[in-house]
């Protein structure tokens, strides 16, 4: 088979192909699991298995069912917490870019995650030159950050910087533990952060 890299813009081409010849087009992209994943994304995805606000977007559903089950589970958020952490190893099964052909039409009323999608395009009897289009949909990437990470657009809003917390020990049965509390007023929905002990 044939392999074309796309330049920066997802534009690729296939020089000289027998023409009468039927031909099958299949998308693959190399990344880092972690591109474009934060804790914003298993925020979106903890509420919509807890059903406090359910994900309808049929491509943010499919991009949510990381081991492609058919259902968004819990199993799916601890990949999440993988990449997030940069522990997501990709298996052939479970690739980190989903790639669906752009004319596909998702029919109405019926769960994305129970369709048989195309992953390929065919071109049968090819005639001469003709468009492959593909949808790519970054898996565990919920709220799009990673078509933004190559543009100026704003990812969203995140707060760099020092946060204070405040800390109490509490003698528990077989020693101590150490409580940890928000320093300041207000809720806070997620947190993504590294401890440093010294000992």
């Amino acid at each position: 088979g044939s392999i074309a890299m796309s330049n920066q813009e997802g534009l690729y081409n296939f020089e000289s192909l027998p023409t009468r010849e039927d031909y099958s087009i299949k998308a693959y992209k190399a990344d880092l699991p972690e591109a474009g994943i934060s804790v914003s994304d298993l925020l979106i995805m903890t509420k919509h298995i807890l059903q406090v606000e359910p994900l309808t977007d049929p491509y943010r559903l499919l991009a949510a069912d990381l081991n492609r089950s058919g259902a968004i589970t819990t199993f799916d958020a601890i990949l999440v917490q993988k990449m997030i952490l940069g522990q997501y190893q990709e298996t052939e099964e479970e690739p980190i870019w989903r790639f669906i052909p752009a004319g596909f039409s998702f029919p109405t009323g019926v769960d994305p995650l129970s369709l048989s999608i195309p992953t390929q395009i065919n071109k049968n009897n090819l005639m001469g030159n003709t468009e492959a289009n593909f949808y790519g949909i970054k898996m565990g990437d919920l709220n799009y950050s990673f078509s933004n990470l190559n543009t100026d657009e704003p990812i969203g809003a995140r707060t760099l910087g020092l946060w204070p917390l405040q800390q109490e020990w509490v003698k528990v049965s077989g020693g101590h533990e150490r409580r940890i509390y928000n320093g300041k007023t207000g809720q806070i929905e997620g947190l993504q952060l590294a401890w440093s002990f010294s000992t």
